[in-house]
């Protein structure tokens, strides 16, 4: 190389050089490295203070977004599966899915969807839940009760399963109203706007948080709350992507802000092992003491604000919303806890009386089987004696296909339509109002109404007696299903009739699962002292 080159190489290199390190400098002395910087060398110092906290039942967590990455949190989330439930076999094939995640971190996100019409709110449309992983569920509820369809028992066993949280805004609003539209109890509900308050310190929310304002302002995501989904139709034959995106992130952001407020620095996946400096589950529950099945109770006024601007604008946005279909209806948010109501009006609400043999079996029972009817009866609080009803429905449908003793409402079943009467009562309507009616249909009509009532002339008087008679007839062959179920046992005597007695109890204890049942109270009451007693040859007569 003839030096001439050599020199000019030379001067370029060490002009390049002198570039580099100038802008090394530069971005060096910049804010955004001065952050970066500072965050690690106080992480160290922020570990320390987690640590010791760890031990104590206070869930103040000291700048946790110095060591916390919101971002790959809600990443790690919003990535994970979703998948529409609804039936129970689609259910069943899901449900290890969830399981398995729930033995790692027994916490699901919840949020519930439903429409209102005419400012009255339907029942809820989709329930969704979440794990720790993401992994998203959305169970449409209308189409899982379809054609007297129950609700799968590992289901309704995991909401009233205090043990697992189910976390998210007005999470036990939510739990309220699944009790309300389906007798569904809901346990281990945790607002995480609690845990929001709690970090914070101080009382800084002028009013209650939405869901989207804490996603914006703890985790620097924007959630997507644009009218034309809030306010779409959850009841549709089909959801849309857009519907399906917005439900599932509803969960998996409220599963983001619990573990990202508990100091959590990303999504616990099986294949990561969390920090050494993170709090462990137990730690974590510590810390959410006294939050749990508490009504979230902000500043001001109500909860369901979607952006959290202020009091009056929230306000203006739940009238508007109750003109039409929406998401969410603000009406229920003031309602007392129906768990807790201690005093209702006669008639009204559940009593709190609860027999464990329904009665519409047990009242066919032979007297000897009544004499300790007392064995039974069971004192339960409104919430769990909701749900017995709702559990009484199971062995109520296996009776009705065992004995083939359907289950019929007095509409359908005891009383019958007759195609006669509502002929006559029909025509009636018709002469008494139609003036321009052809005087061949008229009496057409006239003489279906005078072979009827068996006359030869039809007075005004007759015509409304037609107009409002009574379509409906008695089934003389009904029986109801619960005699016909006793009469079925009764032929296998008074050993078939006790193990019906039986099946109710075992029943009960299965699905209820009670913790305080009386002394000496068993599925067998009784039994081995009727057959001594009476023999088992009694001739069984039902009542």
């Amino acid at each position: 190389m003839a030096r001439p080159q050599a020199l000019a190489v030379t001067a370029a290199t060490l002009l390049g050089t002198a570039v580099g390190c100038l802008y090394l400098w530069k971005a060096f002395k910049s804010p955004k490295w001065k952050k970066a910087l500072a965050s690690q060398n106080q992480e160290g110092v922020e570990r320390e203070k987690i640590t010791q906290s760890d031990g104590e039942e206070s869930c103040q967590i000291d700048n946790t977004d110095d060591f916390v990455n919101p971002g790959l949190l809600v990443e790690k989330l919003l990535t994970a599966d979703a998948f529409i439930v609804e039936s129970e076999d689609e259910w069943e094939q899901v449900w290890p899915l969830l399981k398995t995640e729930l033995d790692n971190y027994p916490l699901i996100g919840i949020d519930c969807e439903w429409i209102s019409i005419k400012g009255k709110p339907n029942p809820v449309s989709l329930l969704q839940l979440a794990s720790y992983s993401g992994f998203c569920l959305l169970v449409r509820m209308p189409q899982m009760i379809r054609d007297g369809r129950l609700m799968p028992k590992t289901l309704l066993d995991l909401l009233g399963n205090g043990s697992v949280l189910k976390v998210g805004v007005d999470a036990f609003e939510d739990g309220c109203k699944l009790l309300r539209d389906y007798c569904i109890t809901v346990r281990g509900c945790l607002d995480v706007r609690y845990l929001a308050m709690r970090q914070s310190r101080k009382n800084s929310f002028a009013c209650s948080p939405s869901l989207k304002s804490l996603a914006q302002d703890i985790l620097n995501y924007t959630l997507d709350k644009s009218l034309h989904l809030r306010c779409s139709n959850w009841e549709a034959e089909e959801l849309s992507n857009e519907q399906i995106a917005y439900a599932a992130q509803d969960a998996q952001v409220s599963v983001a802000l619990f573990f990202h407020l508990l100091g959590f620095s990303s999504a616990p996946l099986e294949d990561c092992m969390p920090c050494e400096y993170e709090p462990t589950w137990k730690q974590m529950l510590a810390r959410c003491q006294g939050l749990i099945d508490v009504p979230f109770k902000g500043k001001v006024g109500s909860s369901r604000g979607e952006d959290g601007t202020g009091d009056i604008n929230s306000q203006q946005r739940r009238r508007n919303k109750k003109l039409g279909t929406n998401q969410k209806s603000a009406s229920h948010l003031n309602t007392p806890d129906p768990r807790r109501i201690q005093h209702k009006p006669l008639g009204v609400g559940y009593s709190a009386r609860k027999n464990i043999v329904p009665h519409e079996y047990r009242r066919h029972f032979p007297v000897q089987m009544k004499d300790h009817n007392s064995h039974d009866v069971l004192l339960l609080c409104t919430a769990c004696h909701a749900a017995s009803n709702y559990y009484d429905n199971v062995l109520k449908q296996q009776l009705a296909v065992e004995f083939n003793a359907p289950i019929g409402c007095e509409e359908n079943v005891r009383l019958l339509e007759d195609p006669v009467r509502r002929q006559v009562r029909s025509g009636a309507r018709v002469l008494l109002r139609a003036e321009g009616l052809p005087e061949a249909r008229r009496k057409e009509l006239q003489d279906v109404l005078k072979a009827f009532y068996g006359v030869q002339t039809l007075t005004r008087e007759i015509l409304e007696e037609g107009a409002s008679l009574e379509t409906r007839v008695f089934n003389e062959s009904y029986v109801p299903h619960g005699l016909k179920v006793t009469q079925s046992c009764a032929v296998g005597g008074l050993r078939a009739l006790m193990s019906l007695e039986k099946r109710w109890r075992q029943h009960f204890l299965d699905y209820m699962r009670p913790r305080h049942l009386p002394p000496l109270w068993s599925v067998d009451h009784n039994h081995n002292k009727l057959i001594r007693k009476y023999g088992e040859d009694l001739k069984i007569e039902l009542t």
